[in-house]
């Protein structure tokens, strides 16, 4: 008898397939003799590569519709595969597409268009209890399978742990979602004689002259959770490098303009809580100062 096999649907943002690890984790332990293949968006698939949960990624470059040939190739990859069910955690008008146009005869579990959910966590969670799957870990993403061991690194590179970590970047789409006082905040908190890294995406390297002291830029995913394991603070935007920080247990914030919604990006864990903020360019540094000391991270 041939193990069944599951198709599940996350096509991206980076932030929202971390959110999903403990989704992942659940559908993992309910369908423990399945295979499990993951259909996500060609720039993650690095990263899903190393997912516990996942057996095999297949990626999709989500071509437009009268790109006929390459849904024909995908619908031939898919249809290939021979799923028994297929899990979409995407929940779009293209997934409900793919539903009727590429795997019309597969069970499909997804959620009706017509419910929001509080949040797109809590979409997920709705989904597996649609489909009898328990959700113990879906609010426990663990992404410690991500992290490379950065501690000789960073010892070379004299950068000692328990430093505050700056994350000032997001999505290049979404420049407004970043708090524009990072360069100051390295400044005032390194003449507090606190060590300060700062890490810069593809995103931010125009940014890079702006900082002072330790800067790093150009890591892969899993350097940079390797870096952040190793901080003491995180300080970041609502922003992907934000949720990786949150989910890997580290005490930290995330800052939130209006431009988002912290209850929507259910990012807040025990140590990690966002901070939010009506007008981002009104959030000054002494501010941010006051929350760390506060908080016990910076002394008064």
């Amino acid at each position: 008898m041939k193990s069944p096999h599951i198709l599940v649907i996350k096509h991206g943002a980076f932030g929202d397939l971390l959110q999903a690890d403990g989704v992942l984790h659940d559908i993992r332990v309910y369908f423990d003799h399945a295979r499990i293949s993951l259909l996500t968006s060609s720039a993650y698939q690095l990263l899903m590569q190393r997912s516990p949960h996942i057996d095999f990624v297949l990626t999709d470059k989500r071509w437009p519709l009268w790109r006929v040939s390459d849904w024909w190739l995908l619908r031939k990859t898919l249809r290939e595969q021979d799923f028994d069910l297929v899990i979409d955690l995407q929940n779009t008008q293209r997934t409900r597409l793919y539903r009727k146009l590429l795997l019309p005869r597969s069970p499909w579990v997804q959620r009706a268009t017509k419910h929001t959910p509080v949040s797109g966590l809590q979409g997920q969670i709705e989904l597996l209890q649609q489909a009898g799957i328990d959700s113990q870990y879906a609010r426990q993403a663990d992404l410690r399978w991500l992290a490379d061991d950065m501690q000789q690194w960073l010892t070379e590179c004299e950068i000692n742990s328990g430093f505050i970590l700056l994350l000032p970047g997001c999505s290049a789409r979404r420049p407004e979602k970043r708090w524009p006082f990072y360069p100051q905040l390295a400044e005032t908190l390194a003449t507090k004689g606190i060590n300060v890294v700062t890490v810069l995406g593809p995103d931010e390297s125009q940014l890079a002259e702006q900082f002072n002291g330790k800067l790093l830029k150009d890591l892969n995913w899993f350097q940079l959770a390797g870096v952040i394991q190793q901080a003491g603070f995180v300080i970041g935007n609502d922003s992907g490098p934000s949720h990786l920080a949150a989910h890997l247990g580290k005490a930290g914030m995330a800052i939130f303009g209006p431009h988002s919604c912290a209850q929507r990006a259910e990012i807040e864990r025990k140590q990690f809580k966002p901070y939010s903020i009506s007008s981002l360019s009104e959030l000054n540094v002494e501010t941010i100062i006051a929350y760390l000391q506060a908080q016990g991270v910076v002394s008064s």
